[in-house]
């Protein structure tokens, strides 16, 4: 169904998924919203067209949006205070019950007014109000399993992004180290500069002969 478009063939399960519930709750926050502004409208239409009764009436819907938006937002920890998990609900459960009773009758009475027909002034202002619960408990529970999903995701990034090894240094030959000794250090023995490198007398011997011999055959700069 949330599948639409092929694109979405080749992607990770999990950020598919991501995909799917980011979708579905913008669709009910949107429809979350809609009856909200449906309810304020009906309490609206009951209230003596003046400042103050309009605003009073509003309350109501307002209180009930409110109360679900805070607890979508900040969904419920797991391992959280059962004590704070149950007052949240309770609270919660009472100001959806107080609103939705004072909405409804204020709702009825207002359609009535404006339509006349008794059947639709009882049972939209029902519909409006219980579907307002019906997607505000939806996007709690969505909040939830998005956040949810997302640790998931990180989880997984985490473990399969391997760290950039570096390639081993290669060791100095014996050569070279006996080279650099010496360039640094000519006054240096030559048994001290054969234990350093880890070879042997004769060997480093010939080594520093050789550099010797380079050295004083490489071509030297006329001063004027």
């Amino acid at each position: 169904m949330f599948s639409r478009t092929k694109k979405e063939a080749g992607k990770d399960p999990l950020v598919k998924k991501l995909d799917e519930l980011s979708w579905v709750r913008g669709f009910a926050r949107t429809l979350n919203i809609s009856t909200l502004v449906a309810s304020a409208g009906g309490n609206v239409l009951h209230a003596e067209k003046r400042f103050i009764p309009i605003v009073l009436s509003l309350i109501a819907p307002l209180a009930l949006m409110g109360a679900f938006e805070l607890l979508s937002r900040v969904p419920i920890r797991k391992n959280g205070s059962k004590i704070w998990w149950g007052v949240r609900i309770l609270a919660t459960a009472g100001i959806a019950g107080g609103t939705a009773w004072i909405s409804y009758f204020h709702q009825r009475d207002g359609i009535f007014a404006e339509t006349g027909d008794m059947t639709l002034a009882r049972l939209l202002p029902a519909v409006i109000d219980f579907l307002m619960i019906v997607s505000a408990g939806t996007l709690i529970e969505l909040n939830i399993q998005i956040t949810d999903l997302e640790a998931a995701i990180a989880g997984v990034k985490v473990r399969t992004e391997k760290p950039v090894e570096k390639a081993p240094e290669k060791p100095l030959s014996k050569k070279a180290v006996i080279a650099q000794m010496w360039s640094r250090f000519p006054q240096l023995p030559i048994q001290e500069i054969a234990d350093k490198a880890s070879a042997s007398y004769n060997y480093t011997a010939t080594v520093i002969d050789e550099l010797r011999k380079a050295a004083t055959q490489a071509p030297q700069l006329e001063t004027v």
